[in-house]
C-alpha cells in the first residue's frame, strides 16, 4: 500500500517538472509589459523625413543605411543612433477632418517577440496639421519581432481666442515684393504658383517655404512719417475662420511717407479665412545726444575722420540693410576703431555711449541730411539716418558718431535709413 502512494507521489512530482520544463522551453511570456523608449526628434524646421508613405504601418529600423533611406540630408544633419544597442520604429499617418493637436503613444511586449504601439491622436478642428510622424528609440529588436498598431483619435473643442505663433520671412537682397496695394491689407499666399505670383527676384531667388504645412501671411501699407521699426505682437485666432493681427509701428520725427511690407510664416489656414489686420502707429521719445567728431590731425590722412573697422565688430555690431552700428561703452572699444588712438576727445563712459554708425549710398557720395535717436519700450532705442547721393567720387561712404546718455544692453539699440 505504502509503496502504491509513494509511486503516486513520484508520478505526480514528476508531471510538475515537466510542466515547469515545457513552460521554461516554450519561449512565450503572456504578461504584458510596457517598454520604455525614446523619441527621435529631427530638431529645427529645416530637418525633413522623406519616403514616407504615411499609411500608418511600422517600419523597424536596425542599422543607418535604413535609416537614411527616409532623412532627407538637403538641410541639416541628424542624430546618430547607436544600432549595435537600439532599433528604431518609425511610423506615420495623416488625419482627414480638422488637424492634429497632440500624440499621445504607449508601446507594450505582449509576448517574447510580439509588440502593439497604441497611439492616440488628438484632433482640433481649428488646427491644420494633417500629417503625423513617430520615430521611437527602444532596446534591439531581434528579427522575429512583430508589431501590431492601433490608432484612436479624440477630439477637443478649440477655445478662442487662441495665440498664433508666427516666423517672420524675408526675402533676399535682390528679390522683392509685387502688387502690393499699401492699405493695411492681408494676403493669403497657399502655393508656390501663388507666391510666384507675388514675387519678382534677380540674379537670386526666395528661400523656399513648405506649403504643404504652412500659409504665408503677406501685408503692406504706408506711412506719413520715417519708419523705424514694425513689430508683430501677436495673432490671435478669433473662430475657426476668423484672424486678427496686431502690429506697432515706430515712427521717426521726419515727415517723409514710407512704404512698408512684413510676411509671416504661420500654420496652414484655408484661403477664405478673414484677418483682420491692426496697425498702431506712435512717435518714440526724442532723446538729445551730442555729434562727436574726429579727425586726425596728421597731413598723412589728410584731415579724413580717422575711423577704422566700420565694417566688422563682433561684439557690439549689428549688421542690416541700413549699414552697421558698433555701441562702444568704452575706452578699449572706442581705440579699436580709430586710426589715432594717441589723440582724441576724451569720453566719459561712466555717463555716455559712443554710436558709430557707417553704410553705403548706391552710387556717388552721401550727404547727411538727419540724424534722431529715439527711446521707446522700457529700455529699447532706434538710431534713424537720412541720407542723400552727391555728385562726390567718395563711394557713397557716411560715417556718424554720436554721444548718448549711457545704454549698457549694446543689443537694445537699433539702426534704421530714413529714405
Amino acid at each position: 500500500m505504502q509503496r502504491g502512494i509513494v509511486a503516486i507521489l513520484c508520478t505526480f512530482i514528476f508531471g510538475l517538472f515537466l510542466i515547469a520544463g515545457c513552460k521554461k522551453d516554450n519561449g512565450n511570456n503572456n504578461e504584458v509589459v510596457e517598454v520604455p523608449f525614446t523619441e527621435y526628434l529631427l530638431g529645427g524646421t529645416s530637418c525633413q523625413w522623406k519616403n514616407l508613405s504615411y499609411d500608418k504601418a511600422i517600419i523597424v529600423i536596425n542599422n543607418k543605411e535604413k535609416l537614411e533611406n527616409y532623412l532627407d540630408f538637403s538641410e541639416c544633419s541628424y542624430p546618430e543612433v547607436d544600432f549595435s544597442k537600439h532599433s528604431l520604429l518609425l511610423v506615420s499617418g495623416s488625419v482627414e477632418d480638422g488637424g492634429i493637436s497632440g500624440i499621445t503613444k504607449k508601446l507594450q511586449r505582449l509576448s517574447t517577440n510580439e509588440y502593439e504601439l497604441e497611439v492616440e491622436l488628438v484632433i482640433n478642428p481649428a488646427k491644420q496639421e494633417k500629417e503625423w510622424v513617430l520615430a521611437l528609440i527602444i532596446e534591439k529588436l531581434n528579427e522575429e519581432s512583430s508589431f501590431k498598431l492601433t490608432v484612436t483619435t479624440s477630439y477637443e473643442e478649440p477655445e478662442y481666442p487662441m495665440n498664433i505663433p508666427f516666423t517672420e520671412y524675408s526675402l533676399n537682397v535682390k528679390c522683392n515684393w509685387t502688387n502690393l496695394a499699401y492699405d493695411n491689407t492681408v494676403i493669403i499666399i497657399n502655393s508656390e504658383e501663388e507666391m510666384n505670383q507675388n514675387v519678382k527676384c534677380k540674379w537670386d531667388s526666395y528661400d523656399e517655404i513648405d506649403f504643404s504645412k504652412h500659409s504665408l501671411l503677406l501685408m503692406s501699407g504706408k506711412t506719413d512719417f520715417g519708419i523705424m521699426k514694425i513689430t508683430v505682437t501677436d495673432l490671435q485666432q478669433l473662430s475657426e475662420d476668423e484672424y486678427e493681427l496686431n502690429m506697432e509701428i515706430l515712427l521717426s520725427d521726419v515727415a517723409a511717407p514710407e512704404e512698408w511690407d512684413v510676411a509671416l510664416i504661420i500654420e496652414k489656414v484655408r484661403r477664405d479665412s478673414n484677418f483682420k489686420l491692426n496697425v498702431t502707429e506712435y512717435h518714440p521719445t526724442v532723446v538729445p545726444f551730442e555729434e562727436y567728431y574726429m579727425y586726425c590731425g596728421q597731413e598723412i590722412y589728410g584731415g579724413h575722420p580717422c575711423w577704422k573697422n566700420l565694417y566688422y565688430d563682433n561684439d557690439s555690431t549689428e549688421y542690416t540693410s541700413a549699414g552697421i552700428l558698433s555701441v562702444i561703452n568704452s575706452n578699449e572699444d572706442l581705440e579699436n576703431h580709430l586710426i589715432c588712438p594717441e589723440d582724441y576727445p576724451s569720453i566719459d563712459f561712466s555717463r555716455h555711449t559712443l554710436l558709430l554708425a557707417s553704410g553705403f549710398n548706391n552710387g556717388g557720395g552721401s550727404k547727411i541730411l538727419y540724424i534722431g535717436f529715439f527711446k521707446y519700450n522700457s529700455n529699447q532705442y532706434a538710431l534713424g539716418v537720412r541720407t542723400a547721393e552727391v555728385m562726390q567720387q567718395d563711394g557713397g561712404l557716411f560715417i556718424i558718431a554720436i554721444l548718448v546718455p549711457k545704454i549698457e544692453d549694446k543689443k537694445s539699440v537699433t539702426f534704421k535709413r530714413l529714405y
